[in-house]
Protein backbone atom coordinates (compact mmCIF):
# COMPACT_ATOMS: atom_id res chain seq x y z
CA UNK A 1 0.00 0.00 0.00
CA UNK A 2 0.87 3.72 -0.62
CA UNK A 3 -0.30 5.86 1.79
CA UNK A 4 -0.34 9.10 0.42
CA UNK A 5 -0.58 11.23 3.72
CA UNK A 6 2.11 9.32 4.85
CA UNK A 7 4.36 10.05 1.82
CA UNK A 8 3.43 13.82 1.86
CA UNK A 9 4.49 14.70 5.20
CA UNK A 10 7.66 12.60 4.45
CA UNK A 11 8.27 14.50 1.39
CA UNK A 12 7.69 17.88 3.39
CA UNK A 13 10.07 16.67 5.89
CA UNK A 14 12.92 16.00 3.47
CA UNK A 15 12.08 19.46 1.58
CA UNK A 16 15.11 21.77 1.09
CA UNK A 17 17.48 18.99 2.82
CA UNK A 18 20.74 17.25 1.29
CA UNK A 19 19.80 13.84 1.12
CA UNK A 20 22.56 12.34 -1.23
CA UNK A 21 26.29 13.55 -1.45
CA UNK A 22 29.38 12.22 -3.36
CA UNK A 23 31.58 9.47 -2.10
CA UNK A 24 34.91 10.20 -3.23
CA UNK A 25 35.06 8.91 -6.98
CA UNK A 26 34.15 9.24 -10.43
CA UNK A 27 32.47 6.28 -12.52
CA UNK A 28 33.46 6.01 -16.12
CA UNK A 29 31.06 7.79 -18.51
CA UNK A 30 29.17 5.32 -20.51
CA UNK A 31 27.43 6.16 -24.14
CA UNK A 32 24.17 7.50 -23.84
CA UNK A 33 21.93 5.26 -25.76
CA UNK A 34 19.58 6.33 -28.23
CA UNK A 35 16.08 6.93 -27.73
CA UNK A 36 13.29 6.44 -30.57
CA UNK A 37 11.33 9.26 -31.11
CA UNK A 38 8.34 9.89 -33.07
CA UNK A 39 7.51 13.48 -34.14
CA UNK A 40 3.15 14.21 -34.37
CA UNK A 41 2.12 17.08 -36.48
CA UNK A 42 -1.25 16.62 -35.80
CA UNK A 43 -1.44 16.85 -32.59
CA UNK A 44 -5.52 17.16 -32.58
CA UNK A 45 -5.83 13.46 -34.17
CA UNK A 46 -4.40 11.64 -30.66
CA UNK A 47 -5.90 11.24 -27.52
CA UNK A 48 -4.83 9.67 -24.67
CA UNK A 49 -6.89 5.89 -23.86
CA UNK A 50 -6.80 5.54 -20.16
CA UNK A 51 -7.56 1.63 -20.78
CA UNK A 52 -4.93 1.40 -22.71
CA UNK A 53 -2.45 3.32 -21.00
CA UNK A 54 -0.97 4.67 -25.24
CA UNK A 55 -1.86 7.90 -27.45
CA UNK A 56 -4.39 6.49 -29.92
CA UNK A 57 -5.19 7.91 -33.32
CA UNK A 58 -8.89 8.64 -33.32
CA UNK A 59 -9.42 7.70 -36.90
CA UNK A 60 -6.91 4.68 -37.57
CA UNK A 61 -6.90 3.58 -33.85
CA UNK A 62 -2.86 3.28 -34.46
CA UNK A 63 -1.04 3.64 -30.93
CA UNK A 64 1.55 6.42 -30.39
CA UNK A 65 4.15 4.35 -28.27
CA UNK A 66 2.77 0.93 -28.33
CA UNK A 67 3.25 0.47 -24.54
CA UNK A 68 1.70 -1.83 -22.06
CA UNK A 69 0.64 -1.26 -18.86
CA UNK A 70 2.82 -3.88 -16.46
CA UNK A 71 -0.19 -5.90 -14.53
CA UNK A 72 1.65 -5.27 -11.16
CA UNK A 73 1.76 -1.34 -11.40
CA UNK A 74 -1.69 -1.39 -12.82
CA UNK A 75 -2.40 -3.12 -9.44
CA UNK A 76 -0.62 -0.87 -7.25
CA UNK A 77 -2.64 1.75 -9.03
CA UNK A 78 -5.77 0.19 -9.15
CA UNK A 79 -5.64 -1.10 -5.25
CA UNK A 80 -2.40 -0.20 -3.99
CA UNK A 81 -3.25 3.57 -3.04
CA UNK A 82 -4.71 4.58 0.51
CA UNK A 83 -6.19 8.53 -0.16
CA UNK A 84 -8.27 8.87 2.87
CA UNK A 85 -8.57 12.13 4.14
CA UNK A 86 -8.55 13.00 7.39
Amino acid sequence: MIYVNALDNIFSALQNKRLFDRFGFNLPRRPIAEGQTKTVTCFEKWEFDCTCSDWVNKKTGETLTGYSLPPQLAHLLEYGIDICRE
